[in-house]
This record gives structure tokens, C-alpha cells and sequence, in this order.
């Protein structure tokens, strides 16, 4: 019994993580900007990761300018959470 316990509780972390990997930036970030405290801080990490990750792919794609348009978008929303 133990051990379908312990398989549920991991299937229902990775279920948490997918979903939480699937959300966009600006789902993310329309999230982070209703919460307070560590919740805020939170989602404002995961926009952060998940739109510098976007931008990454900019960059490589060559769309260097829309890249860059994004990550002062990513350094203005955590100026303003300061």
C-alpha cells in the first residue's frame, strides 16, 4: 500500500510540473502580478526562466531584435517587483 502511495504522489509532482512548464510567459507573469510574497516571487522567477528561454530561441532563429525586446521586458517586471 506504502508504495502506491509513494507512485501516486510522484505522478501527481511530475503531473504539477508539466503543467506548470506549459504555461506562457504572459500567463506567468499575469500570475505573478496578482499574487504577494513568496507565491510573487515564485511566479516571477518561473516568467523569468520561461521568457529568457524564449528568448533564447530568438537569438538563435537570428530574430535578435524581438530577443532583446524581451529580456528588458523580463528586467523591467523584476525591477518593479523590487
Amino acid at each position: 500500500m506504502r508504495f502506491y502511495v509513494q507512485c501516486a504522489t510522484l505522478l501527481l509532482a511530475l503531473a504539477a510540473f508539466a503543467v506548470a512548464g506549459t504555461q506562457t510567459p504572459d500567463t506567468l507573469k499575469a500570475k505573478a502580478d496578482a499574487a504577494h510574497g513568496a507565491e510573487q516571487a515564485k511566479l516571477c522567477l518561473e516568467y523569468a526562466r520561461v521568457q529568457l528561454e524564449h528568448s533564447n530561441a530568438l537569438f538563435t532563429e537570428g530574430d535578435v531584435d524581438k530577443a532583446q525586446q524581451q529580456i528588458q521586458e523580463v528586467i523591467a517586471k523584476r525591477m518593479s517587483a523590487l
